[in-house]
This record gives structure tokens, sequence and C-alpha cells, in this order.
């Protein structure tokens, strides 16, 4: 078999964008990302939005709100399935694979205190 004759050998091209903000202002930190990926080989995109904000209330005390993956299309990694009980005719079927992200989408709220 040629090189030439395998799907997608040295045509996949992979297309990333990062765009982050970091900023403070007054008793503020903000904090922006947004993650872009595109396959050449596929037409999903995948986008992941995190930002964070930081309130620091006095010198010993800060407040803080997290978020990560928050549009929920971070990129997936696609496992393939199986139907582990046997047919009538004793051939496995397979299923729909499973679309995992490895990032979850989550909110995180804290407090630090320093003493």
């Amino acid at each position: 078999m040629k090189k030439e004759d395998l799907p997608f050998i040295g045509e996949q091209k992979q297309y990333i964008g990062i765009l982050k903000n970091i900023n403070t202002y007054k008793k503020f930190d903000l904090f922006n990302e947004m993650l872009f990926y595109k396959y050449s080989t596929e037409d999903k995109e995948f986008y992941d939005y995190s930002m964070g904000v930081k309130y620091h209330y006095s010198d010993d005390l800060t407040i803080s709100f997290k978020g990560e993956n928050l549009l929920n299309k971070a990129k997936t990694t696609s496992y393939a399935r199986l139907n582990t009980q046997l047919l009538s005719s004793s051939i496995l079927s397979q299923e729909e694979p499973l679309e995992i992200s490895p990032i979850d989408r989550r909110v995180m709220i804290s407090v630090e205190y320093l003493f």
C-alpha cells in the first residue's frame, strides 16, 4: 500500500487561535481567554472560553470567581465503542462513538484569607 492511498496522511492541518486579556481595574483582577481549534479533516470547530475575576477586599482577603469552558464547546476526543453483547449471528455491533472533552465546564467561587 502506498502512502498516497492512505487518507489524510500528510494532509491534516490544525488551526489554533488564542486570545487572552489580563487586566487590573481598581481592586479587581480580570482574566479572559478564548481558544479556537479547527482541523482540516473535520467540519467541527471547537471553542473554549474561560474567565475569572478576583476582588481584593483587603490586603488579607480576596474573593474569586472562575469559569472554565463556559460555552461547553471545547475540543473533544472520539472513542469508538462496540456492543459487547453478542448478537444472534455472533457478530459484535459498533455503536456511535463517544465524544469526550478533557475540559469539563465548571464554575468555582473561592475565598482566600491570609493570616
